[in-house]
């Protein structure tokens, strides 16, 4: 698990450079047309915050959805296979990131694995040794910078599709 905490952005300065999309601005790594499968849920009940984290993703050609309560996220990840990773925010008016995510972690696994990356703007040493408990892909501190919350997402993703792929594998093995 890595923590990061960023020392100068907030989130209008870091997403209002990216919505300009001048020429400093470098699109996402990852080759969205030979890798269709990055969905990222990002729940965050701040709506300012959850409006610049998905504009700033988006224009960088991450698809992204969106839920402002815990509730709301799990049916979403329920109905959505194609979700690889879920953003959460730690503080949510109906119950906390970590618990979400520690319910995330356990119903979605193998062929439905989802990575969960936290943030959070109030980070103690409990909410820290918790997300290490349950393995949580990232831990980052608000604010956020949009570059850093990419790279998590990317790292996420890609412990998805290696959790899926060994399910996948496993099963075919089982099968033969």
């Amino acid at each position: 698990m890595h923590i990061i905490v960023p020392c100068y952005s907030t989130y209008p300065t870091e997403c209002s450079s990216v919505r300009q999309k001048g020429p400093g601005v470098q699109a996402f790594s990852r080759d969205r047309q030979s890798d269709p499968s990055l969905r990222v849920l990002l729940v965050e009940d701040d709506d300012a915050v959850r409006d610049e984290l998905t504009e700033g993703l988006s224009l960088r050609g991450v698809d992204v959805v969106s839920a402002t309560r815990a509730a709301e996220a799990m049916a979403l990840l329920r109905r959505d296979e194609c979700i690889t990773v879920l953003v959460t925010d730690v503080r949510m008016p109906d119950g906390d990131g970590i618990t979400l995510a520690e319910q995330v972690l356990r119903e979605c696994d193998g062929a439905r694995a989802v990575e969960v990356i936290v943030l959070t703007g109030h980070a103690t040493l409990d909410t820290i040794a918790e997300a290490d408990r349950l393995r949580i892909s990232d831990l980052l501190r608000k604010p956020i910078r949009l570059a850093g919350l990419l790279a998590a997402i990317e790292k996420a993703h890609g412990g998805t599709i290696r959790r899926r792929r060994a399910q996948s594998t496993a099963h075919a093995a089982a099968l033969a």
